[in-house]
């Protein structure tokens, strides 16, 4: 059967080369892709049922490598006719991560952590850049825990950690997705703010480490925080 030949870039790194694809391999990789679609459905009703069987740790340790794996940045993927799916694959797998997160944090927070001390310490480039923000967009449906207290300090811990490398980063991108990491994170806290007493004062903590962030890099960023009262409110240039 007669079949057109398209074009894409593969390979994670700066030049890549370039391959032909035929219909049937992108049909075949849609597929694939469907599959996976439902294992990720499959994984994050399982997973929410995790807290109640501890250890398992070697397939906690599998589904860590499975999901950050969809983390990798690609290069050319916006020309591949299956990227949109390819987007929503990688979304359902941030969703396990955070389903995951939920029981497993400290190996979730682990292996986040060397993901990304691996990736600062390549050259900086477009594409170190580019593999830096999808790694932070895996994290988008991480929520703070807030019971047991040990746990709620855990989460607090990785946002000042993360609040810290916004504070040293330059890249304005990289900033600019950190912003939308912490209101990811935070507007789910705003909604239980009058059962949690204590966590303005926390909140305010963290706050003050924004704002010294943003002292810093005044008109190149647009950030979201939450004030005391718990409203939304943006920083203005």
């Amino acid at each position: 059967m007669c079949c057109s030949i398209i074009y894409i870039v593969s390979g994670s790194g700066a030049g890549g080369e370039t391959v032909e694809r035929s219909s049937e391999e992108l049909q075949a990789e849609r597929r694939d892709l469907a599959v996976e679609f439902l294992f990720c459905l499959a994984l994050i009703e399982v997973l929410k049922q995790l807290p109640f069987h501890p250890g398992h740790e070697d397939l906690v340790l599998y589904i860590e490598n499975v999901a950050f794996k969809r983390f990798n940045y690609k290069e050319g993927l916006q020309s591949n006719p299956n990227a949109a799916n390819v987007h929503i694959i990688a979304d359902l797998y941030a969703e396990v991560i955070g389903v995951l997160a939920q029981s497993r944090f400290a190996s979730v927070k682990k292996r986040f952590t060397a993901e990304l001390k691996e990736l600062k310490s390549r050259e900086p480039s477009p594409h170190t850049t580019q593999s830096i923000i999808s790694l932070l967009m895996g994290m988008k449906f991480f929520r703070v825990k807030m019971v047991p207290i040990e746990e709620f300090e855990a989460s607090f811990q990785f946002l000042q950690e993360c609040a810290q490398y916004f504070l040293e980063v330059k890249d304005k991108d990289i900033r600019h997705s950190l912003a939308g990491l912490f209101v990811e994170i935070l507007v789910p806290v705003a909604a239980v703010r009058e059962i949690y007493t204590n966590l303005n004062s926390i909140l305010n903590k963290f706050i003050v480490t924004l704002n010294s962030a943003y002292a810093s890099v005044k008109n190149n960023v647009f950030i979201y925080t939450i004030d005391t009262n718990m409203h939304n409110v943006p920083f203005e240039a």
